[in-house]
């Protein structure tokens, strides 16, 4: 097996259709982070991005897009951003995933998103996880009628939204430059309010998401969802999506209407939306957030764990990984231990806030 270790951008014409028609025929590979153009925006964005093409006799059979890291380690390429990771090939390929790590100058790989049909091909140990979703086989009818004591509560919250603020209007795939800048704001301060790292921090994730909402290429679109109440923008998500698949990304909302649910009318709209667009799917990623076990139809499984080479290197890496995933696991498992964690990273947020506010309010520093 010959592997070649390249930059996404110097992919060429050939290597970028073969990418395309294997993933034209594989269903579990549709997601738009397995797209081409994702890898080569990342590699635009940050520099460790690399894509090994695997190939046998003079026929390419894969490509494994990752990110180095130090001392050995691997990553998906965008990881910490992408939803769905994989090596894309055919089904029932077999490769030697340790040989091609060692092609790679990678003693390990960490991944967290692995689509469950790789797990015997790259970690058969690797802890299976749900990622819920909403399939559109049925159209919109038949999704509300599944949903209709949510789906009831959420219209009328959008009507009381209508009378008190203003005409509600909905935007599916809309190009709103302002409205982009609002949703990386919102989310920055639901990153601080909740406790965790803020993703906009980093120059180059932000880079990226510029970069991606001006992509339109049928296997990866930047899609931009707004809702307006009147003249205010309420609530605005920015997705990715491919031929197939909407892959739900970064939803945020003004917290001055929280109490109008705007997230989820505009969830409800882009459903609709979705299913009028000919999508097939709504992927929400992975997480046990309780709004996503409302609307999801079902789940996908997906899959967290390493991949590591027998080297000295390759153990250190793992070990040093396993501490936080056990404490990880255990919390995860346990209702009660995850809504404590919840509640007290939302507390260590607040507190993160008044402090950078000067002790105030936001009401008093207005």
């Amino acid at each position: 097996m010959k592997t070649t270790v390249c930059l996404p951008g110097d992919l060429g014409v050939p290597e970028l259709s073969r990418w395309r028609e294997i993933r034209s025929g594989t269903r579990d590979l549709d997601s738009p982070f397995l797209a081409p153009e994702f890898a080569q925006a990342v590699g635009r964005a940050k520099p460790n991005a690399r894509v090994a093409v695997l190939e046998e006799a003079g026929r390419i059979i894969a490509f494994f897009p990752f990110e180095r890291r130090p001392f050995g380690l691997g990553v998906p390429i965008g990881a910490g951003l992408s939803d769905s990771q994989a090596i894309i090939c055919e089904p029932e390929l077999q490769i030697d995933v340790h040989e091609m790590l060692a092609r790679c100058g990678l003693s390990a790989w960490r991944f967290d998103c692995l689509v469950a049909t790789q797990r015997e091909l790259m970690a058969p140990t690797a802890l299976e996880c749900n990622s819920p979703i909403i399939e559109f086989s049925g159209g919109f009818d038949k999704y509300m009628t599944g949903k209709g004591r949510h789906s009831r509560t959420t219209l009328q919250k959008e009507r009381k939204l209508a009378r008190e603020v203003g005409p509600v209007r909905f935007g599916f795939g809309v190009s709103d430059d302002e409205a982009l800048h609002r949703m990386l704001a919102w989310k920055s301060e639901q990153y601080k309010r909740t406790g965790r790292p803020d993703r906009f921090a980093d120059k180059s994730t932000v880079q990226l998401i510029c970069e991606l909402a001006k992509m339109s290429e049928p296997d990866l679109s930047g899609t931009l969802m707004t809702l307006h109440a009147g003249d205010r923008l309420v609530a605005v998500e920015f997705s990715l999506r491919s031929r197939t698949t909407l892959a739900g990304w970064f939803p945020a909302h003004d917290c001055e209407f929280s109490h109008y649910s705007p997230g989820s009318i505009r969830t409800l709209r882009t459903i609709e939306a979705a299913c009028l667009a000919g999508l097939q799917r709504y992927d929400f990623g992975k997480g046990d957030e309780v709004y996503k076990g409302w609307i999801k139809t079902g789940d996908l499984q997906v899959c967290e764990g390493w991949v590591v080479r027998p080297v000295i290197l390759g153990y250190l890496r793992r070990a040093t990984g396993m501490p936080r995933e056990i404490a990880l696991r255990v919390v995860l498992g346990h209702p009660r231990l995850r809504r404590f964690a919840r509640t007290a990273l939302q507390r260590i947020g607040s507190t993160r806030l008044f402090l950078e506010r000067g002790g105030r309010t936001p009401a008093a520093r207005a």
